[in-house]
């Protein structure tokens, strides 16, 4: 519950700050980011009724839609933070993010309906739901589903355990670098996963542009406390921080702070951690390489051990086994005349994983050359020349 709270407090705001006259959206478009504010706002409110109950009446299935709900949300945050650092100016940047806007749409909706269906004792928004073809909520389902995961994931494993059994017990920070879409979160939570079980305390953070640091502490400490600091709302920055550092002293922890944009945050959020000589690791994603540097470097004045990942394109392989595996269900495409557009489709989306699996949601539904080839014309290319967007993140 903890990382669906956090990515929804993280994901409103943006979706506020898009509604602004500084971005010459669509009408539609304008219309269509007020309804996903509005259903984020409802499945926020849910989680908050949900987070009053006793976590032993908290049932298997409301956990699953959180998850989901978790998901969504940072896949939405990753869609509007291209929004927002794109020209949105241009009416083809703007046509684009209004496709981009309707698949997302999309799936806001199967993650209610999903809900409606599962959890009839949770009330939330009124219906809207759409006509959707099935492969698409098939598609939704099998979004744990990652391809071209495991190399990354073998590589940032053995960053967070190499050195010689001295080096092992200092604190690590291991920056994963790479523009928006290209799958940093998700590598970050795979590894997660993997490693959290060899950790005493562990805790997963979203930061994002314009971070709210006292719910960031929040989430923290309860994650780390595991549910034991209930109050921690009630603490102030600095009551944060001590408790943190507190429950840390003694054990081996691994604390994910996902989306770091600048240093200023870091320098916030390293006074609550701690070098105990136990071990411990932190995971940093960010845009910007610089950022990376500098996590990796120091953490409170003490020099630590770091290495900066920078995460690179899903290869041509990868890129079209995930947009085959998204639409088709398997890697091999089901009519082989399709491959060739796929192939332009796929060179346009430069092999970042948000790109295709959007583009995906949109080929769901078309059988056709013909039908491919339309959605071919209508994708701004704006991702494609991935090396420039790599040295854009050092700026």
């Amino acid at each position: 519950m903890e990382v669906a709270m956090a990515a929804l407090s993280s994901l409103i705001p943006k979706l506020g700050s898009l509604l602004t006259a500084e971005y010459n959206l669509q009408k539609g478009a304008r219309g269509e980011i007020k309804f996903l504010k509005r259903e984020m706002e409802s499945m926020q409110a849910t989680l908050k009724d949900l987070n009053k109950l006793p976590a032993d009446q908290i049932s298997h299935t409301n956990k699953l839609w959180m998850r989901d709900l978790a998901e969504l949300s940072y896949d939405i945050e990753d869609s509007v933070d291209a929004f927002m650092v794109n020209l949105v100016r241009k009416a083809k940047i703007r046509h684009c993010i209004a496709m981009d806007i309707e698949d997302i749409k999309t799936r806001v909706q199967e993650v209610d309906e999903r809900r409606r269906r599962y959890l009839p004792d949770v009330t939330m928004v009124p219906d809207r739901r759409l006509n959707i073809d099935p492969r698409v909520i098939a598609m939704f389902e099998e979004a744990s589903s990652l391809v071209g995961i495991d190399g990354p994931a073998k590589k940032l494993i053995n960053m967070l355990t190499q050195g010689d059994s001295i080096q092992k017990q200092k604190l690590m920070v291991v920056s994963v670098v790479g523009v928006g879409g290209l799958g940093k979160t998700t590598l970050a939570n795979s590894v997660y996963k993997k490693l959290g079980a060899q950790f005493q305390r562990q805790a997963f953070v979203p930061v994002s542009l314009k971070p709210d640091m006292k719910n960031i502490l929040c989430s923290i400490l309860r994650q780390i406390s595991r549910g034991k600091c209930k109050d921690a709302g009630e603490k102030d920055l600095s009551e944060l921080i001590q408790n943190i550092r507190d429950f840390l002293s003694d054990k081996r922890y691994l604390i994910v702070i996902d989306d770091l944009w600048d240093e200023p945050s870091w320098d916030f959020l390293n006074t609550a951690l701690i070098d105990n000589h136990h071990g411990s690791r932190v995971i940093v994603t960010t845009r910007n390489l610089d950022v990376g540097k500098i996590c990796t470097g120091t953490v409170r004045g003490a020099t630590v051990r770091g290495a900066v990942y920078e995460l690179e394109p899903l290869s041509d392989k990868d890129s079209r086994r995930l947009l085959y595996t998204r639409v088709f269900k398997k890697e091999e495409g089901i009519n082989t005349k399709l491959n060739e557009v796929a192939g332009k489709i796929l060179k346009k989306c430069g092999g970042l994983p948000l790109a295709i699996t959007t583009i995906a949601g949109l080929l769901a539904s078309r059988k056709t050359k013909e039908e491919w080839y339309a959605v071919y014309n209508s994708i701004c290319s704006g991702h494609v020349k991935t090396k420039d967007n790599m040295e854009k993140m050092r700026d």
